[in-house]
């Protein structure tokens, strides 16, 4: 549909609302993860981001390059109308008027953290909530990255301070080192995995007023068909991996929940054919029977494709919105497929 950060690449014809990189000194970055804030306000989750020295096609490897590198930035949107992309209205600057970091990052601890990296945002109450995963290495066996903790950050301003709460704390080896958040009748619900695109899902809800007490937490055990209270452990697979970076919808007017995310068939043993795309799953019931595989875009659409975060405030449409990360050029746009419940 659009893009959403950087800048047109050479040709490129697709509507292009911000100058991030001349506004907000963010030339390179990736994720986008949504979240209703107020109204149709909504925050916006990016990951790791450089500045105004970043080239979109450097020497053909992609990713990240250029100065000013953070860990995480975050902007805000009003703009509901999507079909000509998404404006971005603001970011979170620093005293120097560029995107600043959020989650404290590889440059707050060199020795022990390589980064961190937003997997989740929601709204409970006025407070706004961040999930995220510091990480120390990303090459791990079977398309794991390496972890120290996951953890949240809060904001009680509408997003202009952030503060960490290490009481809700994840270890390394967590099911819930990414998590991917919905609200539905009083309680936050969250789809987990291990940190990386290799691994299954698992099931967990907290009530609203608890999200900062850990001991509260129930995790979904399908075999007894029962939640187990501050009992990680007794989490079961709900979805099968292999799971990359997802995203959870309460969807009204299909009465489903959809989750999004990141597939590569070579970290999956299930496979019958190879492919790397971004696909969803839906179920009636978020712990009950979801759905086989659809893809929305694959590989031989879009190089390097990775990320499908959906758009929340689109939950009564006959299409799902959602972000799409490129690893080259290292950047995100905005993405509109057909979806269907059959």
């Amino acid at each position: 549909m659009a893009r959403l950060t950087g800048t047109p690449l050479k040709g490129e014809q697709l509507p292009s609302p911000n100058n991030t990189l001349k506004d907000y000194d963010v030339g390179g970055t990736d994720l986008g993860i949504f979240w209703q804030m107020e109204g149709s306000k909504v925050g916006i989750f990016f990951g790791d981001t450089h500045g105004r020295e970043f080239i979109a096609e450097k020497d053909g490897k992609g990713g990240g390059n250029g100065a000013n590198w953070r860990s995480n930035v975050l902007a805000f949107s009003s703009d509901n109308n999507l079909e000509d992309g998404i404006t971005i209205d603001s970011m979170v600057l620093d005293e120097n008027g560029s995107a600043r970091e959020i989650c404290a990052g590889g440059k707050t601890n060199p020795k022990k953290y390589n980064t961190s990296i937003p997997t989740a945002a929601i709204r409970v109450g006025k407070t706004d909530y961040v999930h995220y995963m510091n990480i120390y290495d990303w090459a791990g066996k079977n398309s794991r990255w390496l972890t120290n903790f996951s953890s949240l950050y809060t904001s009680t301003d509408d997003g202009k301070t952030w503060t960490r709460k290490e009481s809700v704390t994840f270890n390394g080896n967590s099911k819930f080192s990414q998590i991917y958040y919905a609200k539905k009748d009083g309680f936050v619900y969250m789809i987990g995995s291990l940190a990386g695109r290799g691994g299954p899902g698992y099931l967990a809800r907290i009530k609203e007023k608890e999200m900062l007490n850990l001991d509260p937490y129930e995790y979904w055990n399908g075999d007894s068909k029962k939640w187990f209270k501050a009992d990680e452990g007794k989490a079961t697979t709900i979805i099968p991996g292999p799971i990359g970076e997802a995203s959870l919808l309460d969807h009204k007017k299909f009465k489903r929940w959809i989750i999004a995310y990141s597939y590569d068939s070579a970290y999956d043993p299930m496979a019958k054919s190879k492919f790397h795309a971004m696909v969803y799953r839906d179920a009636k019931s978020i712990n009950g029977t979801w759905s086989n595989l659809k893809i929305l875009a694959d590989v031989n659409q879009f190089k390097g494709l990775y990320c499908p975060y959906i758009y929340p405030l689109k939950n009564n449409d006959d299409h799902l919105y959602f972000t799409m990360s490129q690893w080259e050029p290292y950047n995100v746009y905005l993405m509109k497929a057909n979806i269907s419940m059959k």
